[in-house]
């Protein structure tokens, strides 16, 4: 039987950045989904409040394991989504059964906690940075609306930014968005070790930007010269 260590759910863990997200035409209080409105995979959801606040938090020696689960030296559990209020630990339940590849971690979640195996090994990064893992690491999409939105108030400073990065399109995002900051890639079959890093959490759930996001994207795009006369774009998915 694996041994398994036993983490509690992080509170109040440091900061080392923190803002606002304001958000165009939603009164206080507003929800994206009610509750039980019929959400992804056509199963109910429960009530998904906006990301009221983009989160950088700091750690040493913090434990990383497949695409965005940490671990701290006090033995606490996140992911990047946990640093708002969407949190809800029955709908992580669900994500990390047995078997799904590299969110596979044996976890066993209750009320207070979750019990997890700890890593047979760990790779050492040693130099500064800031950890930009999210879900579906190698998605199109996520990377617009999870990912990029990170970088819009990230402060400036000479950290690294720790992410999986190994495709062309990848790359040439960084290089536009992120172009004075040095890369570590992530492979998410590995389990890390930071010495000293940040953790970047959410700036916007369900595809929808707060306005410092939309700035943020303005302006790259200003910067990227020509113009479209098209509004919007819509990509479908039938036959993807």
């Amino acid at each position: 039987m694996t041994e398994t260590t036993r983490f509690k759910y992080a509170t109040d863990l440091p900061l080392a950045y923190e803002s606002v997200c304001n958000y165009e035409d939603l009164p206080e209080g507003h929800f994206l989904i009610t509750n039980g409105e019929v959400g992804f995979m056509n199963k109910p959801h429960p009530i998904l409040p906006r990301t009221e606040r983009f989160r950088v938090i700091a750690q040493c020696n913090l434990t990383l394991t497949g695409f965005r689960t940490f671990t701290t030296q006090d033995e606490q559990f996140f992911v990047d989504e946990s640093l708002d209020r969407s949190w809800d630990r029955t709908r992580y339940a669900d994500l990390f059964k047995n078997g799904r590849r590299h969110e596979d971690y044996q976890a066993v979640f209750d009320e207070t906690g979750v019990n997890l195996a700890p890593p047979e090994r760990t790779f050492r990064i040693d130099e500064p940075v800031v950890t930009l893992c999210t879900g579906e690491i190698a998605n199109y999409g996520s990377w617009i609306y999870r990912l990029i939105p990170k970088l819009a108030e990230l402060p400036k400073d000479d950290r690294a930014l720790f992410l999986y990065h190994p495709q062309s399109w990848m790359k040439e995002f960084l290089a536009f968005f992120a172009p004075d900051r040095r890369l570590v890639m992530h492979d998410p079959t590995k389990f890390y070790r930071f010495r000293d890093a940040h953790v970047a959490g959410m700036r916007n759930l369900g595809v929808y930007f707060d306005d410092q996001s939309r700035a943020f994207y303005q302006e790259s795009a200003e910067r990227a010269g020509g113009k479209s006369d098209h509004k919007k774009i819509y990509l479908s998915r039938i036959n993807q």
